[in-house]
């Protein structure tokens, strides 16, 4: 959907537009607003209906995010009554949570049952600290109008002398009976049609350590984030390469912060560290502020001194997604770069917006040599360079051994390409997925069913708005193919498991589908159990109201304009997102991260209250790794706030304490000779008597950051592990045998023994 940095650049361009346009163009304007106005009259006119009702909706949820004691505020609601069911005995899940699953309602409570249940809780020492309250579905028929309503509650008990703290996380649907008028709606009778309680005692796995903030003169958004052992210490350093800032890691939680390049210049919002100079030490590959590709060699002490070099000659000043890997087999590392085209910019709508390819070109950059890089993009057979792509990654997706390229774009979704070995690519998309669309943002690997085969998680925009839409079946006639796609691109995030050579939807898709408008993602075993689990970050825009944007989107935006620059539609967008744009109201607002908890490859809960990372701010780039090398791994959140005339970014470093007794083991990954090709498509298979675990390193994962080239793996009970077998794209092999397990070992390709 476009980050928020790069729309706002994208309506500040809009003030000087349509300041030369509108006095000549008035009468334009009317017709477009005019024709909105008569849509909202007739088509539109039940989810019209649906807004107004919803306003009650959004006061109670602004009340409650203000007061002091949000659950007084709630239980000041005026309804009459709540059907609610009846717990059904806990069902205990990993590390001491608990799920009580509630019957279907049956006992009806009235007002003052209802008081009397908010007291108790209250004596109990319960407090309601965050919530959501999403609006999936309207109905009104002879002046009835029913709502139903998607709910989060999170709960806190502080700890006492004689008591630990508990966490609880009760998520439902509501149905609202609604009373009153159109005008003042009252909710009066509430059923509980659905409730599920999580809850934990006992302290989060996760605690906050540090925060890394946007100093003066520093760029506000500072994205990538980049993790890596610059000086081969065994700890990876943190690297914000917009913000020239690199925090030496010492291990332990030790850090200091130092100067990331000599000579600095400005560098655009993506970025890797790969060694593309074939000198045996990891460089840091940007695209500069004149977009052309620059690469800072590095050093054997992580460190770079020297002066960047261009090395292409191709411009891409929209540069986003960047991944690396040795495609042809030549012993290089070659590159992938795609740019980002926002929507609404000059009044332009991808078009069409399930399947966009209008944006600005992406580049595969072969490398001749010394980080000497030429254009082979058509060569090579990338079909749909012109995608708004937010990320990718070079990966073995058929298992042949050589690499090839997962693309993920807003406004169409997955693309996969496979590679003949030699660098030249075709498009499998149709013949690998089941169902490729979704407004995509980002991407991470996992073997998340446990049957030792990479699997994929593709995440988006999970849209109540459509969901409410596609309930009352609305739609323009003249625009049928818009509501046809409409349920697919809002699903949400996609889960793809690997089975009979092709990659599947499981049959609990909608367990981590539905985590709010999704940008970056992680997979990291959390509780060293031995599967994956998965953290997302969520939200777009939060404003002084939870009022939504979305339904304008929904309704109007995406049948407004063409992929063609309009001055006239620049002009509505314009007037259309002023409140927006004005920090009073929100989109995709106030939605919490999601830390999706593996349940043995069957099935996944959000965990992340429970843990402390919920985190209720809007949050962009993810990353996780080990940070302390203590075998639990960390979390690295950027918040992205909206301040006014653009967004702040503020990065949130989060410990992993998770008490517990389970085992692990990892692998750290270094080259120390030329042609090796890099580390990047590496894949890692441990074998032990519990199964098989296998890993693939990857670059251009998440959203705007990378990860460390260390493979981690949770054993669980598990006190041994047969071998690790390391095998890169090139054949290259080096294998483990009976490896000692609570430690790293370390892997070198090249001259240097592995240890």
């Amino acid at each position: 959907m476009g980050s928020g940095r790069q729309i706002l650049q994208a309506l500040v361009l809009f003030i000087f537009l349509c300041a030369a346009v509108v006095a000549e163009d008035t009468a334009t304007d009317q017709e477009l607003k005019a024709s909105r106005s008569q849509f909202d009259l007739t088509v539109w006119s039940q989810e019209v209906a649906a807004q107004a009702y919803e306003q009650t909706i959004v006061k109670m949820w602004d009340a409650l995010r203000g007061a002091n004691d949000q659950l007084k505020t709630l239980s000041q609601v005026p309804l009459t009554s709540l059907t609610m069911g009846r717990a059904q005995p806990a069902e205990s899940l990993d590390q001491g949570v608990q799920r009580i699953e509630f019957s279907p309602p049956q006992q009806t409570l009235d007002r003052a049952d209802w008081l009397a249940l908010v007291k108790e809780w209250d004596a109990r020492g319960f407090r309601l600290v965050e919530s959501e309250w999403h609006h999936s579905k309207f109905s009104r028929d002879e002046g009835r109008a029913v709502s139903t309503v998607d709910f989060v509650l999170h709960v806190v008990r502080d700890p006492s002398p004689s008591s630990d703290p508990i966490r609880c996380v009760l998520r439902g649907k509501m149905r609202i009976e609604w009373t009153g008028t159109k005008e003042t709606p009252v909710p009066g009778k509430v059923v509980v049609d659905k409730l599920d309680v999580l809850a934990r005692r006992g302290q989060p796995a996760f605690q906050k350590v540090f925060m890394y903030g946007r100093r003066q003169n520093d760029v506000a958004s500072a994205h990538p984030i980049i993790l890596h052992d610059l000086d081969r210490n065994g700890f990876p350093e943190i690297i914000i390469s917009r913000w020239n800032r690199l925090y030496r890691n010492f291990g332990g939680g030790k850090f200091q912060e130092e100067i990331l390049c000599a000579h600095p210049i400005p560098l655009a919002e993506c970025a890797l560290v790969a060694d593309v100079t074939d000198n045996g030490a990891a460089d840091l590959i940007s695209v500069d502020k004149l977009g052309r590709v620059v690469v800072f060699e590095g050093d054997s002490e992580g460190k770079f001194e020297k002066p960047h070099r261009v090395v292409c000659q191709e411009k891409m000043p929209g540069a986003l997604a960047m991944t690396c890997g040795d495609i042809d087999l030549d012993g290089d590392i070659d590159l992938f770069v795609s740019q980002y085209k926002p929507a609404y910019l000059y009044g332009q709508m991808p078009t069409p917006y399930y399947d966009a390819n209008d944006g600005e070109p992406a580049f595969l950059l072969r490398n001749e040599g010394q980080a000497n890089f030429v254009d082979a993009t058509r060569e090579a057979g990338i079909s749909k360079r012109n995608r708004r792509t937010y990320s990718a990654s070079f990966f073995d997706v058929d298992s042949d051994r050589d690499l090839d390229l997962l693309v993920v774009s807003d406004y169409a979704g997955v693309d996969l390409y496979r590679n003949d070995g030699t660098g030249k690519f075709s498009e499998a998309t149709r013949q690998l997925i089941d169902e490729p669309h979704l407004f995509g943002m980002a991407h991470t690997l996992g073997d998340y069913d446990l049957d030792g085969r990479s699997d994929i998680y593709a995440i988006g925009m999970s849209s109540t708005t459509a969901r409410r839409l596609d309930a009352m079946q609305l739609g323009r006639e003249d625009r049928k193919d818009v509501q046809r796609m409409r349920s697919r691109m809002g699903y949400g995030n996609r889960m793809y498991l690997r089975r009979d050579g092709k990659y599947v939807s499981p049959s609990f898709s909608n367990q981590v589908a539905r985590t709010g408008w999704s940008w970056g993602t992680t997979s990291f075993d959390f509780d060293l159990d031995g599967d994956e689990d998965i953290y997302v970050a969520n939200g777009f825009r939060s404003g002084q109201s939870c009022a939504d944007y979305c339904s304008t989107f929904w309704r109007h935006d995406i049948y407004t304009g063409s992929s063609e620059h309009d001055p006239n539609v620049a002009s509505l967008f314009l007037e259309s997102m002023k409140s927006l744009n004005e920090g009073k109201i929100s989109w995709n607002g106030f939605e919490h991260n999601a830390l999706l908890h593996n349940l043995k490859g069957r099935d996944f809960v959000n965990s992340a209250f429970l843990h402390d990372v919920a985190c209720e701010f809007d949050a962009r780039s993810v990353v996780g790794g080990d940070l302390d090398g203590d075998g639990r791994p960390d979390l690295i959140v950027a918040e992205y706030e909206f301040v006014g005339r653009g967004f702040v970014t503020t990065y949130h470093i989060y410990r992993n304490a998770l008490e517990h007794d389970h085992h692990w083991i990892g692998v750290r990954l270094y080259e120390s000779s030329p042609e090796i090709g890099g580390l990047q498509g590496a894949t890692v298979t441990l074998d032990s008597k519990a199964g098989r675990q296998v890993r693939q390193l990857i670059s251009g994962d998440s959203f705007l950051s990378q990860h460390d080239d260390a493979v981690h793996f949770g054993l669980g009970e598990n006190d041994s592990v047969e071998k690790i077998t390391v095998e890169l794209p090139n054949g290259k092999q080096a294998v483990l045998e009976s490896p000692e397990i609570d430690r790293y070992h370390t892997v070198h390709f090249g001259n240097t023994p592995s240890e």
